[in-house]
């Protein structure tokens, strides 16, 4: 129990996979090459910006100095 190596499962199922196979050849079955996968390239990217986009973007961090700014805003408050 307790030491002993785990089974693979992927083992029993290769084996079954390597039987089914046989039996298909063994039977007259024959293999057939088919077409390949062919990616089609995405499209081209747009040169427009839509400026609704841009408003949805983050906001830049302030800088060093607008913060000490903003810390003495704060502080006189």
């Amino acid at each position: 129990m307790i030491g002993d190596p785990i089974p693979d499962p992927r083992i029993q199922v290769l084996e079954q996979l390597n039987a089914d196979i046989d039996k298909f050849f063994a039977a007259g079955g024959q293999a057939t090459e088919v077409a390949g996968y062919q990616r089609t390239p995405l499209p081209a990217r747009s040169a427009k910006v839509d400026p609704e986009t841009i408003l949805k973007r983050r906001r830049r961090r302030p800088s060093t100095a607008e913060r000490a700014v903003l810390r003495k805003l704060a502080e006189d408050l």
